[in-house]
């Protein structure tokens, strides 16, 4: 209960003050132009590549990308990018 009372006081700091929630608590930025581009920033790893499905750890949870020839363009410390046909993006618990 402690914890939870933390956690509401802090995000309503975070929203007043105007923080991006990324910078913050790490969550992950995703960009997509169209389906054939993804860009993901704060992740921490691949845990799952395969040319039709990758899956990226991020902090808080892991997100799956399904489709057809999938690549990763490039990957960075905190960014990463993603080509092919992007069919499904979903976020795994």
């Amino acid at each position: 209960r402690m914890e939870k009372e933390k956690r509401r006081r802090a995000e309503e700091t975070v929203k007043k003050l105007g923080l991006p929630r990324d910078c913050v608590y790490g969550d992950c930025m995703i960009h997509m132009v169209g389906n054939r581009e993804l860009i993901v920033q704060n992740y921490r790893n691949v845990c799952l590549f395969e040319d039709d499905c990758i899956i990226i750890n991020c902090k808080h949870n892991r997100l799956r990308i399904c489709g057809k020839r999938l690549s990763i363009a490039y990957y960075l410390d905190d960014e990463l990018r993603i080509e092919g046909y992007i069919g499904t993006m979903e976020f795994l618990a």
